[in-house]
């Protein structure tokens, strides 16, 4: 493993903006998405009659935190080592349906 990933003081100030946006841009869509959310699951999503295996609604924000910050991780590493933008590209169309998903089916 490249001892340079987990040490974000040996990134160039270019590399460390980019760290930053790359791990603040899926936190702000999540905070965005679980603001159209929390509405729909006060008034309608706890009243469903949901499986025994659904986690508690407690679960679900850490769980989602966590996940934002390996997506931000990932996209910074494409963005930083792969040579396809498109890749990259591909991830903020990623990011932008993620919320439009939140807004069409909590939202609406």
């Amino acid at each position: 493993m490249d001892a340079r990933l987990g040490m974000v003081n040996m990134l160039n100030k270019k590399d460390r903006i980019k760290l930053f946006v790359a791990l603040l841009l899926p936190q702000a869509v999540g905070l965005v998405g679980g603001l159209v959310t929390a509405p729909a699951v006060r008034q309608w999503y706890q009243f469903l009659h949901k499986p025994a295996f659904n986690p508690p609604d407690g679960v679900f924000a850490p769980v989602w935190f966590v996940l934002y910050i390996l997506m931000g991780w990932a996209s910074f590493l494409v963005w930083t080592r792969a040579a396809r933008p498109f890749l990259f590209r591909l991830y903020l169309v990623h990011l932008a349906v993620n919320l439009l998903w939140s807004v069409l089916f909590f939202g609406l």
